[in-house]
């Protein structure tokens, strides 16, 4: 019997694994893609200050990953104008590091996977059964026992969904969700290589609604316009 199976291996499970290897606690990840595919979906690309500083502090960063990309400043715009908001300054000197999330991932499975951890590659997790000392974990591969499970494996939660006299009655929903603006997609082939402003045009209205959006739930992006914005404009 294992003494922790963390199931998902995006950022939360991943740096779980590192801290549990790295303190000698027997643990096993179960991930259902596979090394390859695990970093190739690109998702959010700005990493939270706090963030940043514990993976400092737990000797992760820079000897795992490096943060190398400060940013504290954001701007937005409208055919009428624009207003750049110098959020870094305003909170002591804590910016944001960008860094994109399928590379972090990347990174920080390819170390892991270095260590030597004991990391199941294309492993689904079925379902949970508990015992009054133990979990088990059902998989596509068999079964495995643990003392602990630790839920890593994102919205549709397959440790969530094992544990429903507890896991929908804590969760909290502070904002009512909003979707975003949509613009023409690319290739994900492209947006694969590639972490940069596109120049994809939306309405003012649609720009204005989406720096709302951005605020309210503390993440910031750039907006583009239809319209060219004179530099200098208020």
């Amino acid at each position: 019997m294992r003494r922790v199976a963390i199931v998902g291996g995006g950022p939360a499970g991943l740096v779980l694994s590192h801290l549990l290897w790295r303190a000698g606690v027997d643990h096993v990840l179960l991930e259902r893609r596979t090394l390859e595919t695990v970093g190739g979906a690109p998702k959010a690309g700005s990493i939270d200050y706090r963030t940043v500083e514990m993976l400092q502090r737990e000797g992760l960063s820079p000897a795992v990953v490096r943060f190398d990309a400060p940013n504290g400043v954001c701007e937005f715009r409208s055919p009428e104008r624009r207003v750049v908001f110098d959020y870094g300054a305003r909170t002591g000197g804590r910016p944001h590091f960008i860094l994109p999330q399928h590379l972090l991932v990347a990174q920080l499975a390819e170390a892991l996977v270095a260590t030597g951890a004991d990391v199941r590659w294309q492993t689904n997790v079925t379902g949970l059964v508990r015992h009054d000392d133990r979990v088990e974990v059902h998989t596509d591969a068999g079964v495995i026992e643990a003392e602990y499970v630790v839920g890593c494996d994102g919205a549709r939660s397959a440790v969530a969904a094992g544990l429903p006299e507890i896991a929908w009655d804590r969760v909290e929903f502070p904002v009512r969700p909003q979707y975003r603006v949509h613009h023409p997609e690319l290739d994900p082939e492209v947006r694969k290589q590639m972490f940069e402003e596109v120049e994809q045009t939306i309405c003012a209205e649609d720009a204005y609604r989406e720096a709302r959006r951005c605020l309210r739930c503390y993440r910031v992006y750039s907006v583009v316009t239809a319209q060219p914005i004179p530099e200098g404009a208020a």
